[in-house]
């Protein structure tokens, strides 16, 4: 080899491994880099559980808000037909109830809150007992402290129609005591 082939081959030798990288300053490189996106990931995994946290804390309090709030129901006879509705609202003297019905047929009806959160035709009887934690005894008349679920009977007019009001102080939407 010629004296000036052997100073190319040096000097493009020098400039390759002046130009790239030592191998054990890449593994650093990686190392550095692979820590980051743990770090990264870490930080990332912290804000979903912050997140979860926050979505749950959300749904208790979408939860109380419904428990606030006045909810109205359809009221469904034992035919299965819609004759109208009730709606319940937290007050501060307990659970007021409004109840609007049509075709309800005339004279004394009850007026219960029951255990289960049911309640399915033709007899109904999915509704459980009547809401008695205190398992006191049954209706105004037998006692001064009836169920917690006991609400006073209402008259049906001939018309079947009724508007009708009432206050349950012994009941809560809000778990209170």
């Amino acid at each position: 080899m010629t004296r000036s082939t052997c100073l190319t081959l040096l000097l493009s030798s020098a400039l390759l491994v002046a130009c790239g990288e030592p191998v054990e300053d890449t593994a650093d490189v990686t190392e550095e880099r692979l820590e980051m996106l743990e770090a990264q990931a870490d930080a990332m995994t912290e804000q979903a559980e912050d997140l979860a946290g926050q979505m749950g804390d959300m749904a208790q309090s979408e939860e109380k808000m419904w428990l606030k709030g006045e909810q109205t129901y359809p009221v469904v006879n034992a035919s299965g037909l819609e004759i109208g509705n009730v709606t319940i609202s937290e007050r501060a003297e307990g659970v007021e109830i409004n109840l609007d019905v049509t075709a309800i047929p005339a004279g004394s009806h009850a007026f219960h809150f029951h255990d289960v959160g049911t309640c399915d035709g033709p007899d109904f009887t999915s509704a459980g007992g009547h809401y008695n934690p205190g398992e006191n005894m049954h209706g105004f008349e037998a006692t001064d402290t009836p169920h917690a679920g006991d609400m006073r009977n209402f008259d049906a007019p001939a018309s079947g129609v009724v508007k009708h009001t009432t206050m349950n102080s012994r009941v809560s939407l809000e778990g209170r005591d």
